[in-house]
């Protein structure tokens, strides 16, 4: 919309999934009644979490953009004809990570950003300090970001024990990938994709699965379940 601050996503090459594709992975899941997740998450995100760093040409200027102060790219603010004619999409926008260097948005969003600092006791000076390694210039974050290189697999199995994806040890180690059992009682799916830091695989598999990320809803999903019997094996087949 107009006022918004956009960094077009030209650091990231190619690679990212289509909302065909993940909305796919979505109707998949939904059809696999409720079948337990492992994610591989390669490149940028190590495990469940992405590392916490520049956002793919938004934390940094050294990728795509022209640079600002303090290093940072220089966000463009949507005009009303650019937002009229939809030149960029939800893709291309970005929000402000409060500090001294950044951009506010030049809509209503602004006033959010203040009204929430002031929730704090803060304000934009607050990010000023007299010790320059103090001060908090502040970035930019994706409101949106795809996966890139997303695939997946279903996977039977006996024991909850055993790793349903090969982890970054077993890979030094040189241990094959797992393999499932055809006729496993317990079914999960295996997700493999890349994020770019900043960007968290969690969030990923909350939208995929439309569970909540509270933490008593995950510690339920962790506690150990009963493997389904034969008969209900076969009668999910």
């Amino acid at each position: 919309v107009e006022g918004d601050l956009v960094l077009p996503p030209d650091a990231v090459a190619g690679g990212a999934a289509t909302g065909a594709e993940i909305e796919a992975v979505a109707c998949e899941l939904d059809a696999g009644g409720g079948a337990a997740l492992a994610e591989e998450a390669a490149g940028g995100a190590d495990g469940a979490e992405g590392a916490e760093g520049s956002d793919s040409g938004v934390g940094k200027a050294a990728k795509g953009g022209d640079s600002g102060p303090h290093g940072l790219p220089e966000p463009h603010v949507v005009t009303a004809e650019e937002a009229a004619a939809r030149t960029y999409s939800i893709e291309d926008v970005v929000l402000p990570l409060p500090g001294t260097k950044v951009v506010m948005p030049q809509n209503e969003l602004a006033e959010v950003y203040t009204e929430l600092l002031a929730r704090q006791r803060l304000e934009p000076a607050s990010f000023h300090h007299k010790v320059k390694e103090m001060v908090m210039p502040g970035a930019y974050r994706r409101l949106v970001q795809r996966p890139r290189d997303l695939s997946w697999q279903y996977f039977r199995y006996t024991d909850p024990r055993v790793p349903l994806a090969r982890t970054d040890l077993a890979r030094l180690r040189g241990d094959p990938e797992p393999q499932g059992v055809a006729d496993g009682p317990r079914l999960a799916v295996v997700l493999r994709f890349t994020l770019p830091p900043s960007t968290y695989a969690t969030m990923l598999l909350r939208e995929l699965t439309k569970q909540s990320t509270d933490l008593t809803h995950q510690l339920e999903l962790n506690q150990p379940h009963v493997a389904p019997t034969s008969a209900e094996h076969a009668k999910e087949e």
